[in-house]
């Protein structure tokens, strides 16, 4: 977590990893973001040095009753690297998933801005630097994570066949299942979750990894 910015341009900025992988959240808050629409929106970022924008889905809330907050999820990779591995997983789906780097130390090291944009707003400059120290200390975070699991981070790292879901999880969960209750309010969450899978491959637990989750939205999550 980092602040940049003073009074009422000051943005709070927080990463947020739930598992070792390329991937992460980004929470973003402040007052410069008061002007964007509350609810799904769409943002252009880039991590710089880069010459190129990523379109990203956000959701736009509150952190608190008065904090604005913007939610999405980003990695390291320019656009030409998501490019390349969309692609190289069009081909080979569960190749490129056993085969995928966890986590390029060269373009953490080479990162020194994120870059937000939201159309209407003007854009959100923040000089965080260079991102492999920082993220060294996220991933020494995560194997302790993995120990309060009960799981052994250097055997999960030494696995030649990791776990890869039969189909895609964004489609474990259909609209019916969306709560009744949460619809009619107009209410939306995002859920971290994990699922625990046996040497053969069977589930045997899932857990919600956020606090703030709504307990429909948890229950609707797992029970899927």
């Amino acid at each position: 977590i980092r602040m940049f910015g003073e009074g009422d341009q000051q943005v709070r900025l927080e990463f947020r990893m739930f598992a070792p992988e390329k991937s992460f959240w980004l929470l973003v808050s402040g007052k410069p973001l008061e002007s964007t629409p509350i609810g799904v929106v769409q943002i252009a970022s880039r991590f710089d040095p880069d010459d190129k924008d990523i379109g990203e889905l956000a959701l736009r809330g509150k952190l608190d009753e008065t904090t604005p907050a913007l939610m999405f999820m980003a990695s390291f990779e320019t656009r030409a690297a998501q490019e390349a591995a969309a692609e190289a997983r069009r081909k080979d789906h569960e190749g490129y998933t056993r085969a995928a780097d966890s986590f390029d130390p060269e373009r953490e090291a080479q990162v020194n801005a994120l870059e937000i944009r939201i159309k209407g707003t003007p854009p959100i400059i923040l000089k965080i630097g260079s991102m492999h120290a920082p993220m060294d200390a996220m991933r020494a975070c995560l194997d302790d994570l993995l120990g309060s699991w009960g799981v052994d981070a250097k055997v999960q790292k030494s696995l030649t066949r990791p776990p890869v879901p039969e189909s895609s999880p964004a489609y474990w969960l259909k609209s019916e299942d969306y709560p009744a209750g949460m619809l009619e309010q107009g209410i939306s969450d995002v859920v971290n979750f994990r699922v625990t899978v046996d040497a053969t491959g069977m589930p045997t637990a899932c857990n919600v990894l956020t606090m703030e989750s709504r307990p429909e939205f948890i229950k609707a999550t797992c029970d899927g």
